[in-house]
């Protein structure tokens, strides 16, 4: 059996069928091309975002879309250093370490040596500052590990088949669970409220 993404249609490069199912119970499903329906919502025009559901492997390892990898400028084909944030409980961003990391990484050199000099305040931040943020990489072949923590964090310690969305948009990507996008959903926004 292939996984899904794995066949390719004769006629178009993009995968044509999703294997999905337990063992010994295997349904065949027409791929999306595009997004989450299958379709773009404006044919005619490109987004500088992308959005995509996709599931963790047993490793707790995700595999960047190719779209959402498109949107995104700084993303290479090659391995690259990311930094990421356990943001809102359910969300996870990640961001160029190159453009980002060295801030970090200098405030937290100053929370370091104020601690050492007996700034309690400052070693409650530290610990904020080392809770939140982490070095992580995206491997050549598009996977992300986020480890324990980052399950917990999106409050999938417990899921069987965790399943997460991500959405890149030209200088993040964002991780989220499912709660977190329903939540947000819920809550919607000024900008799109005279919408349908």
């Amino acid at each position: 059996m292939r996984l899904a993404g794995c066949e390719k249609s004769r006629r178009h490069e993009e995968p044509f069928l999703a294997v999905v199912g337990n063992i010994g119970s295997t349904h065949l499903y027409p791929m999306p091309a595009k997004g989450i329906s299958g379709l773009p919502l404006d044919p005619a025009g490109s987004s500088p975002v992308a959005q995509e559901v996709v599931e963790l492997d047993e490793r707790g390892r995700i595999t960047l879309p190719t779209t959402v990898m498109s949107a995104i400028g700084w993303l290479a084909k090659q391995e690259t250093v990311v930094l990421i944030i356990y943001d809102e409980l359910g969300r996870i961003v990640l961001l160029p370490w190159e453009s980002y990391g060295e801030t970090v990484l200098t405030r937290r050199r100053e929370l370091i040596e104020d601690a050492g000099g007996g700034d309690a305040a400052a070693l409650d931040d530290l610990l904020l500052l080392e809770d939140r943020y982490h070095r992580g990489r995206v491997a050549r072949d598009r996977r992300l590990s986020l480890g324990l923590q980052g399950l917990l964090h999106l409050g999938l310690d417990g899921a069987v088949k965790p399943r997460v969305y991500i959405a890149g948009a030209v200088d993040r990507i964002v991780i989220m669970s499912k709660e977190y996008r329903d939540q947000r959903l819920r809550k919607g926004s000024v900008a799109v409220s005279d919408l349908p």
